[in-house]
């Protein structure tokens, strides 16, 4: 079985932990889930880890990137992988949601995923990856498994994914709400 979950970004631009506890208290509030935001000096892109939103998940709800865009004031973005072999990414901007796909053509027959656009998720490029790493580990040609290729993103963006709530990372502090 592999790997299937969610990770939630939001730009950090000038967001303070008193900023982040806002957000966090008024997501729980609304989603009815225990947040953990993860904050430190070194990340760009600040993570949101909700265990009903993250854990055995592999879609993400508009309406989830949309207020956490419209709390934060800054853009958001989410990354998932279903069962280790299809990964997509997301982007909300402005109110608007877009969906992307790591091409598997075999998936895509089997699954449809017609929502999804199998372009570059080049809104990436904003955020540190140049487009020859994007084309490398995200285009059609690519044979970076879904998994790694996060590994790789995670790195170019200056973030962590965090996998659950009782990670520790050195450095970042943990606001946690509920």
């Amino acid at each position: 079985m592999g790997m299937t979950r969610v990770f939630f970004l939001i730009k950090k631009n000038n967001l303070t932990n008193a900023d982040f506890h806002r957000i966090g208290k008024a997501l729980a509030e609304v989603f009815g889930e225990t947040f953990s935001i993860y904050n430190g000096p070194v990340l760009k892109l600040v993570p949101v880890f909700a265990a009903g939103l993250c854990e055995g998940a592999y879609w993400v709800e508009d309406d989830v990137l949309k207020e956490m865009e419209r709390l934060s004031g800054n853009p958001v973005m989410a990354f998932s992988v279903f069962d280790s072999d299809v990964a997509f990414a997301y982007s909300c901007e402005n109110g608007e949601v877009r969906r992307y796909v790591k091409p598997d053509e075999g998936m895509l027959e089997e699954y449809g995923f017609e929502e999804y656009s199998t372009e570059l998720p080049e809104f990436l490029c904003n955020y540190g990856i140049s487009r020859e790493e994007l084309e490398e580990i995200w285009g059609e040609d690519s044979d970076v498994f879904a998994e790694e290729s996060f590994f790789r993103i995670e790195e170019q963006l200056g973030t962590i994914f965090v996998f659950g709530e009782d990670e520790e990372y050195e450095g970042i502090e943990v606001i946690r709400e509920e």
